[in-house]
């Protein structure tokens, strides 16, 4: 049994949060619960009606999607 949960397929908000920032994506779990209200954040599914999962390849991909590059002026 995974001791801190990060190592599991699935994370609570909180836990995500803290995997996509040390994967390098620095985003706040109210970040997450903000984003999940206006279905613009990555996809998760509930457990017991209450607890929202994320899995990590999902918010890898999501992660990923949201960067954009930027123009430089020259």
């Amino acid at each position: 049994m995974v001791s801190n949960g990060i190592s599991g397929d699935r994370l609570n908000r909180k836990e995500a949060a803290a995997y996509l920032s040390k994967m390098g994506y620095p985003v706040a779990p109210r970040t997450l619960a903000r984003l999940a209200t206006m279905r613009k954040g990555p996809p998760y599914v509930r457990f017991m009606h209450r607890t929202v999962l994320y899995e990590k390849a999902v918010l890898e991909a999501w992660a990923k999607s949201q960067m954009t590059e930027v123009a430089t002026g020259k």
